[in-house]
C-alpha cells in the first residue's frame, strides 16, 4: 500500500522541554536494516520524533497549532482514514476512535513533537499500522513486522501436562516428526514476526526449545525429558495457534487442584517439613506488566526471568532439587495463578524474584520478604503496594470474604517460622555474596504469596530505580552471584529442615 507522507515543519513552535539524552537507534523492517532514528531521553523516559514515526510506519503526519494535536493518517485500501491522536501535555491518546491512557504524554522538543516510546510499542498501536512491533533496549532495535505470521511463542506447566503453543496469524501448515526425544514442528511458509530466542523450560516435561528459520519455513525443536508421557498437536481458530500438549509421567503428577484463594488450612503432613524436592521458582511481572522501569530503560520484567533461570538451572545441577518456573518466557501470569502452580505440583519451597525501586533514586540495597498480615515498616507496605499493584491489569480479581482472610490467615501462620528462617539464610547468602548493602529481612501483605500452602519468600534482588544497581542488575556476572547465593541458602534450609 503506497501512501503520500506529509510531514508538516513544526520549528515555529516553542519547546515545552530539552532533551537530556538523544540516543541512535536502528529500525529493522521484516528482518531488514530500514534507517536510524534517535531516541531522545526526557527524565530518564524515552520519545520518539513524530516525524520519524510517520516516516517509519508510512504515515501522513499533522500539528494544529491551536489544539496541539499531533494526527497520524493511514490509508485504507477502501481509501478510508484510520487516525492516531495525540495532544502535546495530555496523557490520553485515541487510536482508530478508542481513547486510551499512556504512562507519559508528548511533548514539544526544539519545535519537534515527540512521542513516548511506549505508544509505539502497544497492541492498540500494532493493531492500527496492521505489523508487530517491539523494542530491545539492550539492542537499541526497534524490530517491526509486517510480513511475519506466527506471533508468539508460549509454554504452560500444568499438574498433569504441559502445554506449547505457537500463535499464528493465520492459517500455517505444521508438519511434526518424533526422534530421540525431540518433538520437531515444521511449519512451512512460517515467518516470526518479532524475534523468539531459544528458551529453557525446565519443569520435568520439555528442557527446552530451539527455534530455527530456515528458508520460507520456521522449525520448533522441542527437547522432552526422559519418561514423559504422550504428546498430542491440534490446531485451534480465534487466534489462529497450534497447541501441543505433553503428558506428565505419574513421577510428576499432581494430587490436588486448588483454587487461587484457599479454600482451608494447609494439611498437617505439610507443616512437618522433613525434605526439599520441589522448588517453585516465580519471575516477577511479564507480558504487559513490566514491572519497575530503571532510568536507563531496564524492565523488571527481563532481568527477573533472567535471574529465575539461571537460578532454576543451579538448584536442580548443584542441589538434585527439582524446578519449576512460573512463567518461561515473556508473559503476563496473574499473581493468584503463581502461588496456583506451586500448590498444584506440592512445592516445597515457593521464591519469588523481583527488582525493587524507589521514588528516591539513591535507594539501594538488597531485602528479601516473608508473607504477614503486618508490616515491619513504610518502606515495605510501599514495596507490598507496588508489587501488588499489578492487580489492576488482571481481568479478574476477586476480594476474599471474612471467613477465607480468616483461613488464609491460618496457612500463613502454619509457614511463617519456616518462611523467615528461608530469608535469613538467603539475606546473609546474598550480602557475604554481592556485597550489597543490607536492608535486612522483613515482612509485607504480598499478594502473589497469599495461599502458598509452603514457605514463601519474596527477593528484592537490587534497586533498578539506581543506576549504578540497575547497570549492576543487567550484569551477567551479578546475576550469577545473586543465583549462586540463593542456591546456597536453598541448600543451607535444606539441611537445618533436615536437623
Amino acid at each position: 500500500m503506497k501512501i503520500i507522507i506529509l510531514i508538516m515543519s513544526l520549528v515555529s513552535f516553542t519547546g515545552y522541554c530539552h532533551a537530556e539524552k538523544a540516543v541512535p537507534i536502528d529500525v529493522i523492517v521484516d528482518g531488514k536494516m530500514s534507517k536510524k532514528a534517535e531516541l531522545v531521553l526526557v527524565k530518564k523516559m524515552g520519545y520518539l520524533k513524530a516525524g520519524d514515526i510517520a516516516d517509519i510506519f508510512n504515515a501522513a503526519l499533522s500539528y494544529n497549532k491551536n489544539t496541539r494535536e499531533v494526527l497520524f493518517k493511514w490509508l485504507t485500501h477502501d481509501k478510508k482514514e484510520t487516525i492516531v491522536k495525540f495532544v502535546i501535555g495530555s496523557y490520553y491518546v485515541i487510536m482508530d476512535g478508542i481513547k486510551r491512557k499512556m504512562m507519559k504524554y508528548p511533548h514539544i522538543i526544539d519545535g519537534h513533537a515527540y512521542i513516548p516510546l511506549e505508544a509505539v510499542i502497544t497492541r492498540a498501536f500494532e493493531s492500527v499500522v496492521g505489523a508487530q512491533v517491539n523494542w530491545n533496549f539492550q539492542k537499541k532495535t526497534l524490530w517491526i513486522s509486517y510480513k511475519g505470521n506466527i506471533a508468539d511463542v508460549r509454554c504452560y506447566s500444568y499438574p498433569n501436562y504441559t502445554r506449547f503453543v505457537i500463535e499464528l496469524t493465520g492459517d500455517l501448515k505444521c508438519k511434526s516428526s518424533y526422534k530421540k526425544n525431540i518433538l520437531k514442528l515444521f511449519i512451512s511458509n512460517g515467518k516470526l514476526a518479532l524475534p523468539i530466542e531459544d528458551f529453557e523450560v525446565l519443569d520435568g516435561v520439555i528442557k527446552k526449545v530451539e527455534i530455527n528459520e530456515i528458508h520460507q519455513a520456521t522449525e520448533f525443536l522441542i527437547d522432552i525429558e526422559e519418561g514423559a508421557g504422550e504428546y498430542k498437536i491440534k490446531k485451534l481458530p480465534s487466534p489462529p495457534r497450534i497447541v501441543v500438549d505433553i503428558e506428565k509421567s505419574k513421577e510428576f503428577e499432581s494430587v490436588e487442584k486448588l483454587p487461587p484463594v484457599p479454600a482451608g488450612p494447609a494439611k498437617s503432613d505439610k507443616v512437618k517439613i522433613t525434605d526439599i524436592k520441589l522448588v517453585v521458582i516465580d519471575p516477577g511481572h511479564g507480558g504487559k506488566d513490566p514491572g519497575a522501569i530503571g532510568p536507563r530503560g531496564t524492565k523488571e520484567k527481563d532481568i527477573t526471568l533472567s535471574i529465575a533461570k539461571k537460578l532454576a538451572k543451579k538448584i536442580r545441577r548443584q542441589l538434585k532439587i527439582r524446578t519449576i518456573l512460573t512463567r518461561t518466557h515473556d508473559s503476563f501470569v496473574p499473581l493468584a495463578k503463581r502461588t496456583e502452580i506451586a500448590n498444584s505440583q506440592n512445592a516445597d519451597i515457593f521464591i519469588s524474584i523481583h527488582a525493587n525501586a524507589s521514588l528516591n533514586p539513591a535507594s539501594r540495597g538488597f531485602e528479601v520478604y516473608f508473607l504477614s498480615g503486618e508490616t515491619s515498616d513504610k518502606e515495605a507496605q510501599a514495596v507490598a503496594n507496588m508489587e501488588n499493584s499489578v492487580l489492576a491489569m488482571e481481568n479478574h480479581t476477586r476480594e476474599m470474604n471474612r471467613v477465607s482472610k480468616i483461613l488464609w490467615s491460618l496457612i500463613m501462620n502454619q509457614f511463617m517460622n519456616e518462611s523467615s528462617e528461608l530469608c535469613c539464610f538467603i539475606d546473609k547468602c546474598v550480602i557475604n555474596k554481592t556485597g550489597l548493602i543490607n536492608r535486612g529481612v522483613k515482612q509485607a501483605g504480598f499478594y502473589v504469596m497469599r495461599g502458598a500452602r509452603m514457605p514463601a519468600v519474596l527477593v528484592e534482588s537490587a534497586f533498578l530505580s539506581n543506576k549504578k544497581e540497575e547497570k549492576l542488575l543487567n550484569k551477567n556476572s551479578f546475576q550469577e552471584k545473586i543465583t549462586d547465593a540463593i542456591c546456597d541458602a536453598v541448600k543451607e534450609y535444606k539441611e537445618w529442615v533436615r536437623r
